[in-house]
């Protein structure tokens, strides 16, 4: 399965194919949507087929059945790469590291991120792209000394959680 770097690859290919073609966020989400369950190496010869074959920018749809045909398959079987149990757990020890004033490890919670997407679990990934901006900007008022009480280490958690909507996602997550 391709993961969403890879998906955005493939568009860069086929926008630097089609330059009228304008590929807003919004856009390169739906491809990445619809095209996860499609395995890399089909869906870079389902791009270059399709640049070879038609004047304009394919569909999702345009690449997902190319891919398809190229395959030999009527589907692909998609596969979580992590359940989400595992990825919530990892989210939970980032957590607790941070709040007990551990060093904030935001590598960590880039790939977390990418591994929530590359598990179909987009609303995951994005309530974690909100969560890491969120410790970033708390991060550098600490560094410029604008601190408003939250400092890192004090084990401040139900303020964060309020902010970055913890509660909400644990009653509610993707299955």
């Amino acid at each position: 399965m391709a993961d969403p770097f890879e998906i955005i690859s493939v568009l860069k290919t086929l926008s630097a194919a089609y330059p009228e073609k304008t590929l807003t966020k919004g856009v390169i989400d739906i491809y990445i949507n619809g095209l996860f369950d499609v395995p890399l190496q089909y869906l870079q010869q389902a791009a270059l087929s399709w640049i070879k074959s038609s004047p304009w920018f394919p569909k999702v749809s345009d690449l997902h059945s190319q891919a398809l045909k190229i395959a030999g398959a009527y589907t692909f079987i998609y596969e979580p790469k992590y359940s989400y149990a595992s990825l919530r757990d990892r989210q939970i020890k980032l957590q607790a590291d941070y709040a007990h004033g551990e060093p904030f490890d935001e590598k960590a919670w880039r790939q977390l991120i990418v591994d929530f997407e590359a598990s179909n679990l987009p609303e995951s990934a994005e309530h974690n792209r909100r969560r890491l901006a969120y410790y970033l900007a708390c991060i550098a008022e600490e560094e410029s000394g604008e601190d408003d009480g939250r400092a890192a280490g004090t084990g401040d958690d139900a303020g964060r959680a309020a902010e970055t909507g913890d509660d909400a996602e644990n009653q509610a997550h993707e299955t």
